[in-house]
C-alpha cells in the first residue's frame, strides 16, 4: 500500500483488541514509508470504534494525546505543518 506523496499528517489510533486491527499496520507503514508525518498509538484494549465510551480501557486516555498532536502541529492555529 502506498500512501498519496502528498498526504497530510496523520494522527493514528487503534486498540489491540479491535476486530479489525489484526496485528497489520498498512495504513501507518505507508505513511512513514514515504516519509510522511503520522503519529501512532497502540492501546492495549478498547474494542473497535472505541471513542468516547469505554471509561475502563486503557484506549479512553486517547483524547488528551490526540489535542496535543493538534497543537504541535499547529492545527489549533489553523496553520498546518509541513
Amino acid at each position: 500500500m502506498d500512501g498519496p506523496k502528498d498526504a497530510s499528517p496523520m494522527f493514528n489510533v487503534i486498540a489491540t483488541d479491535d476486530f479489525l486491527f489484526q496485528g497489520q499496520f498498512g495504513v501507518v507503514k505507508s505513511w512513514f514509508d514515504i516519509g510522511r508525518p503520522v503519529e501512532f498509538h497502540l492501546y492495549q484494549n478498547g474494542g473497535h470504534g472505541f471513542g468516547l465510551g469505554y471509561p475502563d480501557r486503557a484506549s479512553n486516555g486517547w483524547i488528551p494525546v490526540f489535542i496535543h498532536w493538534l497543537d504541535v502541529n499547529k492545527f489549533l492555529k489553523g496553520e498546518a505543518a509541513k
